[in-house]
């Protein structure tokens, strides 16, 4: 690419050069008497630029040669030290879906205490937790149990949401496009999130939350379904409560039996308090959140609409995940019963490139984020995943679907211009294709 570039560039001044020696900018009538000098003078110009061609492309491919050469190691500690001040503690892995290429803990939990992060470390997965409510839909539906495109009444209870006035399915949902745009309404926010020192010892359930907020003239459908995006936390929350419906089960049952139990996911947790992991719960008191100017605070948030992004848990948790989306070398996922179900959640980069678009170059395929990265010199690339944030918190997976590498990462600072995230996440889409993975 840097080549072609330079050879663009050049050609388009030898066009300017012989323009300007001989064009009609004299105007349509004058004629120019080429004479001996002149021409002697193009032609020296054309071998000073030939000259510059020439030496441009021998750096370009000695530029070149070098990145070969180029480790993801060395290239991912000088991106650290680049960002080293925004940076409070940190956790990320790079990985195929059978060996680990990079991973790196940096930093501390508790700067006052002198914890560092580590292997045991726990995380808010912010949005990254939504994927879970996507992969538990697909799994229901591929058993059976739940129609994508069924009104949601066929799950839930009419009477219980009033806000809800068009049909609308889970697809709908799960793709933003359910016709709910809640943010910025401090009443919903106020509802769905609480702290440690204002609550007791009864933490509301879901269902308990998304029949309060659905009263709420903040949450009703603004326009009918499918017309357009609008990202919605009670959108996903709603359909995670579809998916408990639909199940059988309290959500974190359903997922911890059918997607932690099968992946090894033994370290995270997903209920607001984190009564259902009692080891996540004890790992969370060790770790502190950060902005610009030291710890933010010591009480934990508590997500009531839980689905749409309250899991904790360690980043080789999030791995194992990531790597259930990674197909194996038969197509196949320990999520799934069938290869085709995963493909479905593999979109092609002409079914990316032809989906709506919300904020600019976010593309939803049910309900994974999917870029149609295009990475230097190399073919697009299919990158599919979430990124999510929470006070002081900021998580990101991504997988590469064409190569069959995924990253994730997270840190416990996400204010004020302190996140790495999407620096990360340019530099997996942008430079690992290009890098030596030794």
């Amino acid at each position: 690419m840097i080549r072609a570039l330079i050879r663009l560039t050049a050609a388009v001044f030898v066009v300017g050069v012989l323009a300007s020696c001989g064009g009609n900018g004299y105007g349509q009538d004058t004629q120019i008497d080429l004479h001996e000098p002149y021409i002697d003078e193009i032609e020296v110009v054309e071998d000073e630029i030939i000259e510059d061609i020439t030496e441009a492309e021998e750096t370009a491919e000695h530029v070149e040669e070098i990145l070969e050469d180029v480790t993801l190691e060395q290239r991912l500690a000088e991106f650290m030290e680049m960002r080293r001040d925004n940076i409070r503690g940190l956790a990320i892995s790079i990985f195929t879906i059978d060996d680990m290429i990079f991973e790196l803990t940096y930093g501390y939990a508790d700067t006052e205490a002198g914890l560092a992060i580590g292997p045991d470390t726990v995380f808010e997965w912010g949005s990254v937790a939504k994927l879970l409510v996507y992969v538990a839909a697909m799994q229901l539906h591929e058993q059976g149990r739940l129609d994508l495109h069924a009104d949601i009444f066929t799950y839930i209870d009419s009477e219980a949401f009033p806000n809800i006035v068009y049909l609308t399915t889970m697809y709908h949902l799960i793709h933003h496009t359910a016709g709910f745009n809640e943010a910025g309404s401090h009443e919903f926010e106020a509802i769905v999130w609480g702290r440690w020192d204002m609550v007791d010892s009864s933490i509301p359930t879901l269902a308990e939350v998304l029949r309060e907020v659905s009263a709420l003239e903040s949450t009703a459908q603004i326009t009918p379904p499918g017309q357009r995006i609008w990202y919605s936390n009670y959108g996903i929350a709603l359909a995670g409560y579809v998916v408990q419906q639909a199940a059988g089960v309290p959500f974190y049952q359903y997922v911890h039996d059918n997607i932690f139990a099968p992946l090894g996911m033994y370290h995270t947790a997903l209920l607001p308090d984190l009564s259902d992991n009692e080891w996540v719960s004890r790992q969370r008191d060790e770790i502190k959140v950060y902005d610009a100017w030291g710890p933010m605070f010591t009480q934990r948030m508590l997500g009531y609409i839980y689905p749409a992004g309250a899991a904790v848990g360690t980043i080789s948790d999030m791995v194992a995940f990531a790597r259930g989306i990674l197909p194996d070398e038969n197509g196949e996922s320990a999520l799934f019963a069938n290869a085709e179900t995963l493909a479905r959640l593999h979109p092609s980069v002409e079914d990316i490139l032809n989906a709506p678009v919300f904020d600019s170059d976010i593309v939803f395929m049910y309900g994974f984020v999917a870029y149609p990265h295009r990475g230097g010199d190399f073919a697009p690339m299919r990158v599919v995943g979430h990124s999510g944030s929470l006070p002081g918190f900021v998580s990101s997976l991504y997988v590469d679907l064409d190569r069959g590498i995924g990253m994730v990462m997270s840190e416990n600072a996400g204010f004020f211009g302190l996140s790495s995230a999407p620096g990360f996440r340019e530099f997996f889409t942008h430079e690992i294709p290009r890098l030596a993975l030794n």
